[in-house]
């Protein structure tokens, strides 16, 4: 971030750094909850295949 924000007038900079800084941090905690449903969501897989398994099917 701090060669681009080398391209900007100083009083740009000030004014868009704190903003820039926090919608790269909003969008890394989207990026974190939407990997930890996710994870959640395949653990329950998981674990509702290993008490309940699709049965095989018959072979001819």
């Amino acid at each position: 971030m701090p060669a681009a924000m080398a391209l900007l007038p100083e009083p740009a900079r000030a004014l868009v750094q704190p903003l820039a800084r926090q919608a790269f941090v909003g969008g890394f905690s989207g990026v974190l909850w939407v990997a930890g449903l996710l994870g959640l969501l395949g653990a329950l897989v998981v674990g509702t295949l290993m008490r309940k398994p699709i049965p095989a099917l018959p072979q001819n």
